[in-house]
């Protein structure tokens, strides 16, 4: 089990393995908002194995001292929709996703910006695994085309796929 802070810049400060509590401040995120992904193995053909994740699924707890407010920014959409139209494109000819996602300090910031547009959630290189199997007896999907473990997006921004074909980090 894996959980993957990512702040309101796309960067992710950290990434914890295993069980324990982690608190996330503003000051440590470097952003107001933080969005947190949390992503187990599973073999979805084994019941038990299905059964001690959703075990873990409800387990997981999250905690505030206040529930502060949410704004969102006024964004200018028509400039967002070509500047995002633009860095696709650039995307398209980046082969893989090096240097991306990660802390501020580890990414490429040219690279990092076309990440953005191209895909969400992003391990941090040093996270990320390319690895057909990861457990005995368990082997990976076939690949989705991003070796970092993300999901590629769509030119209107969505998912291709509906439904995760496995989670891993």
């Amino acid at each position: 089990m894996s959980m993957q802070p990512i702040n309101e810049d796309q960067y992710t400060p950290a990434v914890y393995y295993g069980a324990g509590s982690h608190t996330l401040t503003k000051e440590g995120i470097g952003t107001r908002y933080v969005l947190v992904v949390v992503r187990m193995l599973v073999d979805p053909a084994n019941p038990q194995d299905v059964q001690q994740v959703h075990t873990l699924q409800d387990a997981l707890k999250v905690n505030q001292q206040s529930p502060g407010t949410f704004q969102i920014p006024n964004w200018d959409e028509a400039s967002l929709k070509k500047v995002r139209a633009a860095l696709l494109q650039f995307g398209e000819t980046i082969s893989d996703t090096r240097r991306m996602f990660g802390a501020k300090d580890q990414v490429d910031p040219v690279r990092h910006l076309v990440g953005t547009a191209l895909l969400w959630s992003g391990n941090p290189e040093k996270d990320a695994s390319t690895s057909r199997s990861r457990r005995p007896g368990m082997t990976a999907p076939p690949s989705t085309g991003s070796p970092s473990g993300t999901c590629r997006s769509t030119a209107s921004g969505q998912s291709p796929f509906t439904t995760p074909r496995a989670i891993w980090n």
